[in-house]
């Protein structure tokens, strides 16, 4: 157990894991990862965390970003500035600075982008393999299952992911839910 989370269960990885929401584009974010059983956490409705049983005392190391995090940042920032982000990002009535970060994030991270306004949606991490055979979840917001675990964002603006590792394996893989500044060190 670590504190200030909630356990959801425990699920079996192979040799990969992998964040994803099954949407198109694809922002699937993937790792080569320790093999074993891994623990499920949900804090608030903040981010998910997914932890190799053996590491759990490493939940408080900090993650490095491998996607989302700039898409979900700018999200955060034009909110506070009173626009809505969309997928159309085009049609944003922004200044030429503005107009210019958007489209540099756009071309960094297009996926990320274009999860902007889509309303909240379920992203999980799985076990690489059961992903590929098709991955089910239910209807619950949040939830674990044999080979992975699932949550929902908590708003409109996408997700990100954070991972920390053990030489070349991942032993902790975060999913960021919410583009709130707030929960920037969750």
């Amino acid at each position: 157990m670590i504190a200030g989370l909630r356990l959801l269960g425990a699920f079996t990885v192979g040799e990969g894991i992998v964040a994803s929401d099954g949407r198109e584009p694809d922002a699937d974010v993937a790792f080569q990862a320790k093999a074993g059983t891994w623990h499920a956490y949900l804090r608030d409705d903040a981010s998910l965390m997914a932890i190799h049983a053996a590491h759990e005392a490493r939940a408080g190391d900090p993650p490095l970003s491998y996607g989302g995090d700039r898409a979900q940042a700018l999200a955060s920032a034009l909110r506070a500035a009173g626009a809505t982000p969309s997928a159309d990002w085009k049609a944003l009535r922004l200044s030429p600075e503005g107009a210019k970060l958007v489209e540099e994030t756009a071309q960094a991270e297009p996926a990320f982008v274009a999860r902007w306004g889509v309303g909240p949606i379920r992203v999980g991490i799985w076990d690489e393999a059961a992903l590929d055979e098709g991955a089910e979840i239910s209807d619950d917001a949040a939830g674990v299952a044999a080979h992975g675990c699932w949550a929902q964002t908590a708003n409109d603006d996408g997700w990100a992911v954070y991972a920390v590792f053990d030489g070349d394996d991942a032993v902790m893989v975060r999913v960021r839910l919410s583009a709130n500044a707030e929960h920037a060190a969750l």
